[in-house]
């Protein structure tokens, strides 16, 4: 009898585990089924996000590219422009000397002093020499300032070395590119065609062009 009721306990453990793992297998399957669903859902959402947004970007490329044609520019030029750039914000802070008398053992930065004291004015700047000495021709000077408004401002009144006895002979410039000196050499070359041509008008260079005017 006994042996009879602990068999048919075991066979309802036995069962019942049967039962768990059935359960637990279905579960399984249920979570995988809604994991799957899931994922397809995902994937599907994803797909339909992307090729709008694919479909958006060619629209808008398109209007782009009729209203405006991309220019494509190589690195090669892209750095030849900002260093040009660079350049030409480094060249607007600059003031050159030319005349101004060159001695062996000159004091240049007092020189240089002297010269813009004189246009009234008494900036903060360092001046150097340029080129290797060459006879007894004086080399032109280039005098660095803290800012373009400055050079300018310097510029405009550099018209008083010309009453300045011991100074007619310096006058000061921009510092100009390459490019920009040939222009100005030939604005010279035609000023002094224009002078010889039309002695009884006053000529003068202005914003890169020639100004004629009657002598008052």
């Amino acid at each position: 009898m006994v042996r009879d009721l602990r068999t048919a306990n075991d066979l309802l453990k036995t069962e019942l585990l049967e039962s768990k793992s059935a359960v637990i297998k279905i579960q399984s399957e249920q979570l995988k089924c809604n994991t799957e669903q899931f994922r397809s859902l995902q994937t599907s959402v994803q797909s339909t996000v992307q090729n709008t947004m694919q479909s958006e970007m060619k629209s808008y490329s398109s209007v782009l590219a009729e209203k405006s044609p991309p220019a494509i520019i190589s690195p090669e030029a892209l750095k030849k422009v900002v260093q040009a750039v660079v350049e030409e914000e480094d060249r607007s802070k600059n003031i050159m000397l030319f005349g101004l008398e060159e001695d062996k053992n000159e004091n240049l930065s007092e020189k240089v002093g002297e010269v813009i004291v004189s246009v009234g004015e008494k900036p903060s700047f360092v001046a150097s020499r340029l080129g290797k000495k060459a006879g007894s021709k004086a080399r032109p000077v280039k005098v660095t300032l803290t800012g373009n408004g400055l050079v300018n401002q310097i510029l405009y009144k550099s018209k008083r070395l010309r009453t300045i006895d011991t100074l007619k002979s310096v006058f000061m410039s921009p510092d100009m590119s390459p490019d920009e000196r040939a222009r100005h050499k030939q604005l010279v070359m035609d000023l002094k065609s224009k002078i010889s041509d039309q002695p009884d008008k006053r000529h003068f260079i202005r914003q890169g062009h020639i100004v004629t005017v009657d002598k008052t």
